[in-house]
């Protein structure tokens, strides 16, 4: 069964072409920090958002902010 969060990764993968450990050394952090960031029960901050809005190559802040199904209006048009 795919969670919620498994789906805004597998989104990320397909928009960005990053895995989580990429973003994460981008970002300098944990893959565990960047799981709890993509956690779809929690909202992460604006400013943290943002970070991984420019650590995926322009994936909306949006996108980070709201869970599924709501954040996948914010992912870039093909």
């Amino acid at each position: 069964m795919t969670t919620k969060s498994q789906i805004k990764i597998n989104k990320i993968r397909m928009h960005s072409g990053l895995t989580v450990k990429e973003i994460a050394q981008r970002m300098d952090l944990t893959v565990q920090q960047i799981y709890k960031y993509l956690d779809d029960e929690k909202s992460c901050k604006l400013s943290t958002a943002e970070k991984l809005e420019r650590a995926t190559n322009g994936i909306s802040h949006q996108f980070f902010m709201y869970p599924v199904p709501t954040a996948l209006q914010f992912l870039p048009k093909k």
